[in-house]
C-alpha cells in the first residue's frame, strides 16, 4: 500500500470540453486532494478496484469495500475514522482471509453494505456466480452466513443500508432476482421471471429506503416495488444494446424524489420511480463509448443534495476518467489523471464514500483506486477550503 505523488488533469465543465486546464496535486499529506491505493500485498490474480462499494459505520466511519473479480476476495478499508481521521490506505479487514466457509467460494465481483445482517453488524453481501452462491460477512461479530442458488446467483447484489433483505441478480435463471431475507436459509425468487428475457439481473440497484428494486441487463431495465413479502412490476423501459449494465438510485433532480440512473449504452438515462424518462445525460465529445459504466451518487459538496459520479473508463484510448455531475445539472467537470496512459481505464468503478455531511469520490482503475478529494463542484472547490486546496 502506498500514498503516491500525483498529478491530476482536470477537464473544464461543458460546453469547454476540450479545454485542458492542468494542476498538480500532491500526496494527501500535503494538503494534495488526490490518494492513489495500490493494490494490497496478496492480493490474488488481477483487477484490484474493479468493484468498489461505499458504506459509512456508526462505530467505524466511511468503510470502502473493494474487490476485482471472482476469486480475489473483498478488501476493506477505512477512509474516514470515528474520531475524523482521514486514511483512504489504511487496510482495514478482509472478507475471508482464510475464514472457514468463505474461501475458494468465488467472492469479488458483486458486493453491498448492510448495516445489520446475519446476526452481525457492518455487514458485506457478495455475490460468487462462479459457485451459484451469495455470502454474506460481518466485521462486527465476524459473522459468515452462505445461501446457495442458481443460474449465474450473484451476479450481481444490492440492498438498502439500513435494510435486511439483499436482492440478488441471476440473469441467467428463470426469476432473474432473488432476495435473501435475514436469517432465511435460501433465497426466494421475487417473479421478475414473467415474461422477461435477456440478461435482466446482470445489475441490480435498491432505493435508500429499500421500497424500489431496479433489475438491468443488456438493453432493458425492470422497475419493482417491494413490501418485504411480494414485488410488484412498475415497469420494464427498453434502450440501446448495453443500457441496464450499470445503475444507481439517488435524489439527483433536488425533487424531494429518488431517481434511476441507468447506463451502459454510452449515456446515463435519468428515470423517475415509476419509469418515466426525466433527463438524459451525455458526454460531450465523441465517441461516448463506456461513459456511464459505473455510477454511483452522494453528496460531493456538502450542501444536503445527492450529486452523481460517471465513469468513464474507455475515453481517449481507454485512459479514462470520472464525470461529476451536481444535482440536476446537465454538466460537469470531469477528472482524469494529468499523464493519462492508455489502458489505465481510470473510472471502471466508482463510488462516493459517506464522511459525516459529504462524500469523498472514490474511482477504480487498472490495479489501483483513486480518491479525489475534490470534485470541483461549485461547493467542493479550492476555494472553500484547505481539503480541496491545490
Amino acid at each position: 500500500m502506498r500514498r503516491a505523488r500525483l498529478a491530476l488533469a482536470v477537464l473544464a465543465t461543458v460546453p469547454c470540453w476540450g479545454c485542458l486546464l492542468t494542476n498538480d496535486f500532491f500526496a494527501f499529506e500535503d494538503t494534495a486532494p488526490v490518494v492513489a491505493v495500490t493494490e494490497p500485498d496478496g492480493f490474488p490474480g488481477s483487477g484490484f478496484g474493479a468493484l468498489l462499494a461505499a458504506y459509512e459505520s456508526e462505530s467505524l466511519g466511511g468503510l470502502l469495500a473493494v474487490g476485482g473479480n471472482p476469486g480475489t476476495d473483498v478488501f476493506v478499508f477505512q477512509t474516514l475514522t470515528a474520531s475524523g481521521d482521514l486514511t483512504p490506505d489504511a487496510e482495514f479487514s478482509r472478507a475471508c482471509g482464510g475464514r472457514e466457509g468463505c474461501d475458494g467460494l468465488g467472492v469479488g465481483g458483486s458486493v453491498t453494505w448492510l448495516a445489520a445482517f446475519a446476526s452481525g453488524t457492518d455487514c458485506l453481501a457478495m455475490g460468487a456466480p462462479a459457485t451459484d452462491s451469495v455470502i454474506a460477512f460481518c466485521i462486527g461479530g465476524n459473522q459468515i452466513a452462505q445461501v446457495p442458488g442458481v443460474g449465474s446467483v450473484g451476479r450481481s447484489v444490492a440492498s438498502a443500508v439500513g435494510g435486511s433483505e439483499v436482492f440478488v441478480g441471476a440473469p441467467d435463471s428463470g426469476e432473474k432476482v432473488y432476495v435473501w431475507a435475514d436469517r432465511a436459509p435460501d433465497l426466494v425468487g421475487v417473479g421478475l421471471g414473467l415474461g422477461l428475457e435477456g440478461s435482466i439481473g446482470e445489475a441490480v440497484a435498491v432505493s435508500p429506503d429499500g421500497a424500489l428494486v431496479a433489475a438491468g441487463g443488456d438493453g432493458q431495465v425492470a422497475i419493482f416495488s417491494w413490501d418485504g413479502s411480494a414485488a410488484a412490476l412498475v415497469d420494464t423501459i427498453a434502450g440501446e444494446p448495453g443500457f441496464g449494465r450499470s445503475l444507481a438510485w439517488g435524489d439527483t433532480q433536488d425533487d424531494a424524489g429518488v431517481e434511476l440512473h441507468a447506463g451502459g449504452d454510452g449515456r446515463v438515462t435519468i428515470l423517475s420511480g415509476d419509469g418515466a424518462e426525466l433527463g438524459l445525460l451525455e458526454c460531450g465529445e465523441s465517441p461516448c463509448t463506456s461513459f456511464g459504466d459505473a455510477l454511483a451518487t452522494g453528496d460531493l459538496d456538502g450542501d444536503g443534495r445527492d450529486d452523481l459520479a460517471v465513469g468513464w473508463p474507455a475515453r481517449r484510448n481507454f485512459a479514462g476518467a470520472v464525470a461529476v455531475f451536481s444535482h440536476g445539472e446537465i454538466s460537469g467537470p470531469v477528472l482524469q489523471h494529468s499523464t493519462p496512459t492508455a489502458d489505465q481505464r481510470l473510472g471502471r468503478s466508482v463510488a462516493i464514500v459517506p464522511v459525516g455531511d459529504r462524500g469523498e469520490l472514490v474511482a477504480g482503475a487498472a490495479g489501483e483506486i483513486y480518491y479525489f478529494f475534490c470534485s470541483l463542484l461549485p461547493g467542493d472547490t479550492a476555494a472553500v477550503g484547505e481539503r480541496c486546496r491545490p
